[in-house]
C-alpha cells in the first residue's frame, strides 16, 4: 500500500519483506521508485498516477531487490479511499517461471522450424 500524497510505501506483508530484501525499517522510507529498474522508473510513475486518477493499473515490471537482483512481476494495483485519504494498493506475481517457459517454447519452435525446412519433399502433421 502506498500514500498518494507522499508516494511512501506504508503497508506490506512479510513475504515483501523476504522478496525484496528489506527490512520493515528500511521499507517504510521508501517508493515504489525505489524498487524499478532505472529503466522503468518513468513507467512505474506512470503506474501510480493510473491509480489515482482512473483506481486501476496493471502490467510487467522488474522488481528490483536489494541485493539488486531484478525479478519480474505482474502487478495489479487499485485506487483504496478512506475518508479524505486516497492509497494505492498492490499485489505482485513474480512470472519468472512463465518468462522461462515462454523461452523453452521459443528456443523449442526454432529448433524444430529449422529441422522441418531441412526435410526434403512435403511435410504435414496428423493430430
Amino acid at each position: 500500500m502506498i500514500d498518494s500524497d507522499t508516494r511512501n510505501l506504508i503497508r506490506w506483508n512479510k513475504n515483501f519483506e523476504k522478496i525484496t530484501g528489506y527490512a520493515a525499517e528500511e521499507l517504510s522510507e521508501m517508493t515504489p521508485l525505489d524498487l524499478a529498474t532505472p529503466d522503468e522508473k518513468k513507467l512505474t510513475l506512470k503506474m501510480i498516477e493510473k491509480i489515482i486518477k482512473t483506481g486501476k493499473a496493471s502490467g510487467e515490471q522488474f522488481l528490483v531487490t536489494k541485493s539488486g537482483k531484478k525479478i519480474p512481476h505482474y502487478f495489479s494495483h487499485t485506487r483504496l479511499k478512506r475518508g479524505p485519504k486516497t492509497y494505492g494498493v498492490g499485489m505482485g506475481l513474480d512470472i519468472t517461471k512463465q518468462r522461462e517457459a515462454i523461452e523453452t517454447v521459443k528456443r523449442e519452435r526454432t529448433v524444430s522450424d529449422a529441422i522441418i525446412s531441412g526435410l526434403p519433399g512435403t511435410f504435414f502433421v496428423i493430430d
